[in-house]
């Protein structure tokens, strides 16, 4: 991805006892300029909001990221279309959709401002309110995980 973005920067948000060993990792294949692992980050939306793409693996984090009309690479089809959908554990598909997503920002945007649309369009089930990703998130378990996907996002 570095070659092909040469300008990328990736921020990880989220803490967990796998940190130690990322940041061995990050530092032996000589990526710390690139890859900044922020831990737990307070305020989403504006780390979202200063995102051109992100990767979701988790439903809630790909919710948020819908929500802020950020553009993703995630496993949800259910959410962001079968179309735009990516396997979870295939990193050679990640990567291609993560470098579309940065190399073509026109297509970014609109691939961002329809589920931002249709995110906000969506009903919470309490008459007419506006879903929140708290409501919707509540109403997720009809959706169908993907048997393939491990994940640590609540």
């Amino acid at each position: 991805m570095r070659l092909a973005v040469p300008e990328l920067a990736v921020v990880c948000a989220g803490e967990g006892p796998l940190r130690p060993a990322l940041e061995q990792h990050i530092a032996y294949l000589g990526l710390r300029k690139i890859v900044r692992l922020a831990g737990h980050v307070p305020d989403v939306p504006a780390l979202l909001a200063r995102a051109h793409a992100a990767w979701t693996p988790g439903l809630r984090a790909t919710v948020e990221a819908m929500a802020a009309g950020v553009p993703v690479a995630s496993p949800w089809r259910e959410l962001i279309g079968a179309d735009l959908a990516v396997p979870g554990r295939d990193p050679e598909a990640l990567a291609g959709r993560l470098v579309a997503l940065l190399r073509d920002r026109k297509w970014a945007r609109r691939c961002g401002s329809g589920p931002r649309r249709s995110f906000r369009s969506m009903r919470s089930g309490r008459g007419s309110a506006p879903c929140t990703t708290q409501s919707w998130l509540r109403s997720a378990p009809q959706l169908e995980c993907p048997k393939h996907l491990v994940t640590s996002d609540p």
